[in-house]
């Protein structure tokens, strides 16, 4: 029996029972877990906080980006509802032809503006002006754009993204009526495409508004909108029916020697800019051309120009009319 009992002693000071040993053992273990769980929520606070200084300072103006393309930052502001995205489509029915763009952009809720973050463009042959005569063909020339468009733009936002149709040069050359009836049918093609049209979304667009969107896209696409008057570039546009000239005077005799129907004042980006433009009807590539050989139609009809070369016999096509070049 004294041997049993100092047994019992020894497993008492050798802490034999293991269950005892295991309650008296220093928890550092879970310790070590919670620190590190705290230390991983810290970090995930502290990447929120920066994630959301950078996309305040992205769309903060003046702190903003100026550039035109979206980058990774924007993204994450559509993501948060800080930015939405927006569409929009043109037909640019021109002279020589028809073309589609269809932009995405990223719309900031701040200040409004855009950032171009995706387009398509394409163009068919002939321009709409060459089915003067058939006005209702004309305006089915345009359903393979609009089908490129609707590929490109999810369907969810046709009703919400504007259509707009704008001709230029090649329809001003054109007697009224003719014009009339072909945007006429261009309206009923419009209007069944799915977007957004108004009454307004149809129209011949004048020299003048022609070239101030030709200044626009090539100073928007050079990020140099953002820039002084001095930064800006002059557009020169040949077009096939027209010439357009835009851009911003900032020498003072120019402003004062331009006739005044040649200045428009624009407001852009928080900033009012005097513009010269000015639009030369007529002198576009083909419609020059066709002023050069018409000098040269015989009484047959047929065109013996010495700026053609005498082994050319073709015809040519231009503003609903062909002729036959010798």
């Amino acid at each position: 029996m004294q041997s049993d009992s100092m047994e019992g002693v020894r497993q008492r000071k050798t802490g034999g029972d293991p269950l005892l040993y295991k309650k008296a053992a220093p928890p550092g273990g879970t310790m070590t877990s919670f620190r590190l769980m705290r230390l991983f929520f810290y970090a995930i606070v502290l990447c929120f906080m920066l994630l959301f200084i950078l996309v305040t300072l992205n769309n903060a103006w003046p702190l903003k980006s100026a550039g035109h393309t979206t980058n990774a930052l924007d993204r994450v502001s559509v993501a948060l509802g800080v930015q939405e995205m927006t569409h929009a489509i043109v037909l640019d029915a021109g002279s020589t032809g028809s073309r589609v763009l269809a932009f995405t952009f990223f719309k900031s809720h701040s200040d409004n503006s855009l950032k171009l973050d995706d387009q398509l463009w394409h163009e068919v042959k002939p321009g709409l002006s060459s089915y003067a005569d058939d006005p209702v063909k004309g305006a089915e020339s345009l359903i393979p754009l609009l089908k490129l468009a609707q590929d490109r733009i999810p369907e969810q936002y046709w009703s919400s993204t504007p259509l707009v149709l704008k001709a230029t040069a090649g329809l001003r050359l054109l007697p009224s009526e003719k014009a009339e009836a072909l945007l006429l049918e261009v309206k009923k093609v419009l209007s069944s495409s799915g977007f957004y049209t108004t009454d307004n979304s149809v129209g011949i667009m004048d020299g003048r508004d022609e070239g101030i969107f030709s200044w626009f896209t090539v100073n928007y696409l050079m990020d140099r909108i953002t820039g002084t008057p001095k930064d800006t570039l002059v557009a020169l546009d040949l077009g096939g029916g027209s010439t357009q000239i835009t851009f911003v005077p900032v020498e003072g005799d120019t402003i004062s020697t331009t006739p005044p129907d040649y200045l428009t004042n624009i407001s852009l980006l928080h900033k009012n800019l005097n513009l010269y433009t000015h639009s030369y009807l007529g002198l576009g590539l083909m419609a020059a051309r066709k002023a050069i050989m018409m000098q040269h139609q015989g009484e047959d009809g047929v065109i013996r120009s010495p700026c053609i070369n005498p082994i050319v016999d073709y015809q040519w096509s231009y503003g609903g009319d062909t002729y036959n070049v010798r």
